[in-house]
């Protein structure tokens, strides 16, 4: 793990740094660790350029501070992290937004099985 967190994590600085606690990366919930694996594995197999990623993140980042006191409650920092990997997805065609939000829909109504 330590050679994943210097060859990506390490260059997540500022506003797109992911939460630690007592140095160590942290994540609330199953979806959280799974939507930051996915972009490491996307940058792992080349698929995406992890700097492509990080700006990604700081822009999607940006666009909710515009939009939100800095102190507000609903702040989460992997709903920004997906949002960012989803953009890149839209932009590189690797799925499309009525794909995303029918297999959301199927995960909602719990009509198609979690395989991960």
């Amino acid at each position: 793990m330590r050679e994943i967190e210097q060859k990506y994590v390490e260059k997540l600085e500022g506003v797109a740094s992911a939460p630690r606690r007592c140095d160590r990366l942290t994540f609330d919930e199953p979806w959280q660790s799974r939507a930051f694996g996915m972009v490491l594995a996307f940058c792992e197999g080349k698929t995406i350029v992890f700097e492509d990623f990080r700006q990604s993140l700081i822009s999607t980042i940006g666009s909710w501070e515009k939009e939100h006191d800095l102190h507000d409650a609903t702040w989460e920092y992997y709903e920004q992290w997906l949002k960012a990997f989803e953009a890149l997805a839209f932009q590189r065609g690797f799925v499309t937004q009525d794909e995303l939000d029918a297999r959301t829909s199927e995960f909602q109504s719990r009509t198609r099985t979690e395989l991960i």
